[in-house]
């Protein structure tokens, strides 16, 4: 068992509005910093690649993927005995809003690392709460996963949390 902050992917996106009502997507750059706590939740490198969103939203219902590929940049992995970054992540995702800022949401995060050839599929489940602190929205997550596919080292279940600031 292992507990810790892994590393973290921050995504950039330009976005408009189409012209079906409640449709959004975006496009932009996504960066990995190497962030981790604990050297087995950590990739050891710097990665850098493309990311897109497509969101759909009917009523308090919202439906949609991200998408995205990192390849290593800056490596230090390789001397540390780990292959280059090279992977691909998609993330359909439905949720059920409410009027209160609260949600419930069901995830699956398909990862397949290119270099090992080796896919990560973890289902989560959870909920979510929209708040202010101060004036800049901030959405609360705790979520549920179980993996369906993984490496040997892979959990078999897991717990997230996750602070998500909304600047507009």
């Amino acid at each position: 068992h292992e507990a810790g902050l892994g590393d973290t992917t921050q995504s950039f996106f330009l976005s408009r509005r189409s012209g079906v009502p409640g449709l959004t997507w975006g496009l932009g750059p996504a960066v990995l910093w190497p962030t981790a706590t604990r050297p087995t939740l950590q990739s050891r490198q710097w990665g850098l690649g493309p990311t897109g969103v497509l969101v759909q939203t009917l009523g308090p219902w919202t439906f949609g993927a991200l998408a995205n590929h990192l390849s290593g940049v800056a490596d230090s992995a390789s001397r540390q005995g780990r292959p280059s970054l090279n992977q691909t992540f998609l993330q359909p995702f439905v949720s059920h809003n409410f009027s209160s800022g609260f949600a419930l949401t069901a995830t699956l995060e398909a990862s397949y690392e290119w270099t090992a050839r080796q896919w990560t599929l973890p289902i989560g489940t959870g909920a979510s709460q929209l708040v202010k602190i101060g004036e800049v929205p901030v959405n609360l997550v705790a979520q549920a996963r179980y993996w369906l596919d993984g490496p040997r080292d892979a959990p078999q279940w897991g717990l997230r949390f996750n602070v998500v600031l909304v600047l507009r």
